[in-house]
């Protein structure tokens, strides 16, 4: 998965390390990345998140956040959206299929697809680097401390009580 193509430039890995970190900043939720699927020759990014309940934000999303970032990073932006509902069924079929979205938005991180995705440390330390340590309750739960590694990036967390 991570070894470049003969003669054809950046391996898939160092495109996620190169798109992604910026990349997922930008949405709500909880971030995971599937290495396989990260175009290595062809820039572009291919992001599916849930349909926002303002609709505003989606359209600020894709049409100026995306769109500005795409033009300073030369990445062709692709945004999907779909209903909140669908995100658990749709990350399950582009796993089992290794095929699909390069980032894939969600609400809670979702911790059975560790084995599809990157090891998402190199992202902590450099938001980390920018902003500050993150919330204890993003590293309990993108963090496997079996494996030693974060399967996902959690870029916004609402600390819900009822939870």
């Amino acid at each position: 998965m991570d070894e470049k193509k003969k003669g054809k430039g950046v391996s898939r890995r160092d495109f996620i390390k190169i798109t992604g970190a910026t990349g997922i900043a930008a949405g709500m939720g909880t971030t995971f990345l599937f290495p396989e699927r990260a175009a290595a020759q062809q820039k572009t990014l291919k992001i599916l998140q849930w349909s926002h309940f303002v609709p505003a934000y989606d359209t600020w999303f894709d049409n100026t956040f995306c769109k500005q970032w795409g033009q300073k990073n030369n990445t062709n932006v692709i945004v999907d959206h779909i209903n909140l509902n669908d995100l658990a069924a749709k990350a399950a079929s582009e796993a089992s299929a290794k095929k699909g979205h390069d980032l894939f938005m969600v609400l809670s991180p979702p911790a059975a697809y560790e084995k599809q995705t990157i090891d998402m440390t190199h992202v902590y330390q450099e938001v980390e680097s920018k902003h500050g340590k993150k919330i204890d309750l993003d590293h309990k739960s993108t963090y496997n401390h079996k494996t030693k590694r974060y399967f996902a990036f959690s870029d916004f967390y609402v600390h819900y009580p009822v939870n």
